[in-house]
């Protein structure tokens, strides 16, 4: 059995991240791109992933979130590296295809869901989220997606209506070998 514990933050639009704005000054290596309902139900918003740096492998991946007024409401980052499977020696093509595989399937159906399916007891939420986390969950609209990073991350994401931002929940796997 697999048992999951996650924690709680809140996502600002405050960059930390060198990445590059210009999207003339900088092309993808590859990306992943889909416009589907997540922050509003009437308009679609962009989701994409990309790839940049030296090579696939040794790259750095960027998720973001646009909305449908073109406004950033989401950004991260990540090496390329978290999206392996594995630990230890790469072998380049192998694990090239197995990261390009990951960045296809990226945003796949699967991966969203409503919040409020997502049980509060699976989660590590501080009291002084709970709250806000509560709210999320009695919004039958709001839309949480998942994404998987290193071999035992799962982050979620969901924009809450009243904050008007992204809500982030990471966690990790836990394997409980049936106990």
């Amino acid at each position: 059995m697999i048992s999951t514990n996650f924690t709680f933050c809140t996502q600002t639009n405050e960059s930390n991240s060198p990445e590059i704005t210009n999207a003339n000054q900088i092309k993808p290596l590859y990306t992943n791109r889909v416009a589907r309902f997540f922050s509003n139900q009437t308009w679609r918003d962009t989701l994409s992933v990309d790839v940049n740096g030296e090579s696939i492998i040794t790259g750095e991946v960027f998720l973001k979130i646009t909305n449908y007024k073109g406004k950033l409401i989401y950004k991260t980052s990540f090496p390329t590296r978290e999206l392996l499977n594995h630990e230890g020696l790469i072998i380049p093509d192998k694990d090239e295809l197995e990261i390009k595989k990951r960045i296809d399937s990226f945003f796949a159906p699967t991966f969203f869901s409503q919040a409020v399916v997502v049980h509060n007891d699976s989660l590590s939420i501080p009291d002084s989220s709970i709250t806000i986390w509560k709210t999320i969950q009695a919004d039958p609209t709001a839309i949480y997606f998942s994404y998987s990073v290193n071999k035992n991350t799962i982050n979620r994401i969901v924009y809450s209506k009243i904050l008007q931002k992204i809500v982030a929940i990471s966690g990790r796997k836990i394997e409980t070998n049936g106990l």
